[in-house]
């Protein structure tokens, strides 16, 4: 028999999530989702990817606008457990002891490293070569619970957020159900952490992703464009607007830029770029390039 749980989640990676918990025939009590947003020039109210896929699958749910909401929200429903991924929202410590066997948290790196909001973008900008998924069940403090199980992923040299994202989503996606049923089964112990090698993420500003490329190594700017692209994006105001790089690969000794895009034009391959704009090529550091059919991918980020 199924337990009766709450899921806390809003953009598509907890989407996909849910979307493992329903193929494997667990279907929440209540879904619980951050409200709309406006989005777009228009500003139009755009519904979250969890709130999409509760509509389809017309479950019940909930989009409070505040987190003190949520406690008086599980406290009739007399659950078994909860489950919060990436709802966004930090859960409030009233509602933490309302389900039986508490609030369970999948986090998107190996625990106790990279707690807090941005953990797979701080991954691939350390030039780490794994991360993973953490069951942890939640405390009043950040990322500090004790851990019921985690997952090992690899991260290659060309990995981006946006691929990695995906890959963690469907890791956990996959493995969600057996791990909640051995947890709930007693087979799994929670183990406490090791705050010793903890470090905390914070949310991402767009102004992190600005650069100064005579300031910057190719390898860093390497990570730089594949922790950052799509948000907030990578980009530089040395040409006088903001010019952000989209896509680019280290070739040798040198960062190769594949992609660019001055703010509010499409983007453009690098030799559009080029034949558009030949001051700019003179203008680059030695250490960076405009990517030609010649620059083969490295594939190397050492």
């Amino acid at each position: 028999m199924n337990p009766r749980f709450a899921f806390l989640g809003t953009p598509p990676f907890a989407a996909t999530v849910l979307q493992g918990l329903l193929d494997q025939g667990w279907m929440p009590t209540l879904v619980i989702s951050e409200p709309a947003k406006p989005v777009g020039r228009n500003q139009q109210l755009k519904q979250s990817a969890v709130s999409e896929l509760a509509k389809q699958h017309e479950l019940s749910l909930i989009t409070p606008h505040t987190k003190d909401e949520i406690a008086s929200v599980l406290r009739p429903l007399e659950l078994d457990l909860a489950i919060v991924v990436a709802y966004g929202k930090i859960i409030p410590e009233a509602a933490i002891a309302i389900p039986k066997h508490g609030i369970v948290n999948v986090h998107a790196s190996l625990l106790p490293k990279y707690r807090g909001a941005s953990p797979i973008q701080a991954a691939l900008l350390a030039g780490d070569r794994q991360t993973g998924i953490t069951y942890m069940l939640i405390e009043p403090t950040l990322d500090t619970g004790p851990m019921l199980k985690q997952i090992i992923h690899p991260i290659t040299p060309t990995t981006t957020s946006q691929q990695l994202f995906e890959e963690l989503a469907a890791v956990a996606a996959e493995t969600i159900v057996p791990t909640l049923n051995s947890y709930l089964n007693n087979t799994l112990v929670p183990i406490k952490q090791d705050g010793g090698g903890a470090s905390y993420t914070s949310k991402l500003n767009r102004e992190d992703g600005q650069v100064e490329f005579q300031n910057i190594s190719p390898i860093a700017l390497d990570r730089l464009v594949r922790a950052y692209t799509p948000w907030p994006g990578v980009y530089t105001l040395e040409f006088d607007q903001r010019l952000l790089i989209r896509k680019g690969h280290l070739a040798g000794k040198v960062y190769a830029i594949d992609e660019l895009q001055w703010e509010g034009k499409k983007p453009v391959d690098s030799q559009t770029f080029a034949r558009a704009y030949p001051d700019i090529l003179t203008r680059l550091p030695q250490t960076i390039t405009l990517a030609t059919p010649r620059n083969p991918i490295s594939g190397s980020n050492d």
